[in-house]
């Protein structure tokens, strides 16, 4: 790990020292991180795809929601895809009345298929998600890369 070393001069009202090891504590980061976000990446499809289930098990009338299958579109639109590497999404992006349904109109009222599958599951899902970093921090120790050494 990185340890500071003697001072290496000084000149006027200057002091230098010199950090030693900072590539190998960047090295080691590096590898921690990829280890963490491997776990964590794989916990997140996980996730979506079960929060997928639960958004078209709602719009099949199988949760509290009221049934919203005349013609299967809308169910077989709902997907799970990546924003980003921390980020999914469930959504239903090619039916143009999914927000209808969703939302309600002026005489419709809100299905909310996937705001209600959201927050009947919100705490599984964090629970799940911090299981997964636990792990994945203890996978970084069963490999010698514990990262309480340098203060995670």
């Amino acid at each position: 790990m990185a340890i500071l070393k003697e001072v290496t001069g000084t000149k006027g009202n200057w002091v230098t020292y010199e950090l030693l090891g900072t590539k190998d504590v960047i090295d080691y980061m590096n590898q921690v991180n990829q280890r963490i976000t491997t776990v964590v990446q794989a916990q997140l499809v996980t996730e979506g795809v079960f929060m997928e289930n639960e958004v078209k098990a709602s719009i099949a009338g199988n949760r509290a929601e009221p049934k919203s299958v005349d013609t299967g579109q809308f169910i077989n639109d709902v997907e799970m895809r990546f924003l980003d590497r921390n980020t999914v999404e469930i959504a239903a992006r090619k039916t143009s009345y999914a927000k209808y349904l969703e939302y309600g109109t002026s005489r419709l009222p809100a299905r909310r298929h996937f705001r209600n599958s959201e927050a009947r599951n919100r705490k599984k899902i964090n629970k799940h998600m911090t299981e997964a970093i636990r792990k994945a921090i203890a996978s970084c120790k069963s490999k010698g890369l514990d990262p309480s050494i340098i203060g995670l």
